[in-house]
């Protein structure tokens, strides 16, 4: 019988790991670059990554309470 935390083995955000995304943040900025890490709180490393305001970074560290959508 699988347990009721079975989710925090195999998150859905796997999927997207070193995969280049786009992160939609809650204050309407788009950030695209390469999901390397991630946690259960669903913060997320994202490296070589460009905001839509057309900064750039080599890494950044995104809190999970402040996305909306990763596509």
């Amino acid at each position: 019988m699988p347990s009721n935390h079975d989710y925090l083995r195999n998150p859905q955000l796997q999927t997207y790991k070193n995969r280049e995304c786009k992160i939609q943040l809650t204050n309407d900025l788009i950030v695209t670059g390469t999901i390397s890490d991630y946690d259960t709180f669903m913060n997320v490393t994202v490296t070589n990554c460009t905001d839509s305001d057309g900064s750039t970074f080599q890494s950044a560290v995104i809190r999970g309470n402040s996305i909306v959508s990763i596509w």
